[in-house]
C-alpha cells in the first residue's frame, strides 16, 4: 500500500512538473500553424490573382482574429486564428488590413503580421511591391 501512495506521489509531481512544458509546446506549435496558414492563404490569393486576371484581396480584420479573401470581388474564404492566437496588442499593426494583388502579382501594402500566442510571438513579414510573404520569429 505505502509503495502505491509513493508511486502516485511522485507520479503527480511528475504531471505538474511537465504539464506546463507541454501546453506551452501546443501554444506555440498553434501559433507557428497559424502564421503558416495566414502566408499560405495570402500566397493563393496572389497566384489567384496571377491566373484568374482579377484582382484579389486578403482583408485582414483589425480588431477580431480572423481575415478573409477574396478573388475578383466574391469572397472565397473565411478563416479564424487558432485558440489563444491574436495580434500583438490586441489589434493589427500594420497600416491596412487590405493586402491587394494585382494580375502580376503585386501588393499594395508591406509590413509585419504580428501573431501571439501568451508570450510566443511569430511574424507574418509582407514585402510591397513584390508580395512576397516570410514567416520568422519575433522578437
Amino acid at each position: 500500500m505505502l509503495e502505491l501512495v509513493i508511486a502516485l506521489a511522485v507520479t503527480s509531481a511528475l504531471t505538474l512538473t511537465i504539464l506546463p512544458c507541454v501546453l506551452r509546446s501546443y501554444g506555440h506549435w498553434q501559433l507557428v500553424a497559424t502564421a503558416e496558414r495566414l502566408a499560405w492563404k495570402m500566397r493563393w490569393a496572389q497566384t489567384q490573382a496571377q491566373v484568374t486576371d482579377q484582382g484579389a484581396v486578403v482583408r485582414l480584420f483589425p480588431y477580431t482574429p480572423q481575415y478573409w479573401v477574396y478573388v475578383g470581388g466574391d469572397v472565397v474564404s473565411q478563416s479564424t486564428f487558432d485558440p489563444g492566437v491574436m495580434y500583438r496588442g490586441g489589434y493589427l499593426q500594420m497600416s491596412s488590413g487590405f493586402i491587394a494583388y494585382d494580375v502580376l502579382g503585386t501588393s499594395t501594402v508591406g509590413g509585419v503580421v504580428s501573431l501571439v500566442d501568451g508570450s510566443d510571438q511569430v511574424d507574418v513579414h509582407l514585402y510591397m511591391g513584390s508580395g512576397l510573404q516570410v514567416v520568422g520569429d519575433g522578437p
